[in-house]
């Protein structure tokens, strides 16, 4: 005969284990779209890089949808703080940056600029749902640099 406890531990662990599968077989697409250009005139975003949850993105996990100058976005990846991706075009409201994919659910992006002033407004999606929307970019200033801003997910 099964012990009432001895069920309920194999019934919870077997849950957990269904849970676990689930969840990583899930994929979550994350959408960048700008919200309010950043502050500097007509030049592009100037981003040293993008973590999620203090890490780099993987390769192959982003869609770039703007060209930097010399093609070099995986200097947002690279792991350099004396690197960075310079975009040529300054984007509008509407224009989607960058797609993230990814097999888990992040608790923050942390992505880090030249300046604050090319930090744009950002609407970030996720699977076609908006989660974060800013109302303004972050201003004029030119210090600190480099500066980081998290997008901490509801």
């Amino acid at each position: 005969m099964f012990d009432s406890n001895r069920l309920l531990i194999v019934a919870m662990c077997l849950s957990l284990i269904i849970y676990v599968f689930i969840d990583m077989s899930r994929t979550y697409v994350y959408d960048f779209v700008i919200k309010q250009p950043h502050y500097v005139g007509m030049m592009g975003l100037n981003i040293i890089e993008i973590k999620a949850d203090g890490k780099p993105l993987k390769k192959g996990s982003v869609t770039h949808y703007q060209k930097t100058e010399e093609g070099l976005a995986y200097y947002m990846y690279d792991g350099d703080p004396e690197t960075f991706a310079s975009y040529r075009v300054r984007l509008q409201p509407g224009d989607k940056f960058l797609t993230v994919k990814m097999n888990r659910r992040p608790r923050k992006f942390s992505i880090t600029y030249l300046r604050p002033n090319y930090a744009p407004a950002w609407i970030i999606l996720e699977n076609g749902k908006e989660i974060i929307k800013e109302n303004n970019n972050r201003g004029n200033a030119m210090t600190p640099s480099p500066v980081t801003y998290d997008y901490v997910l509801p």
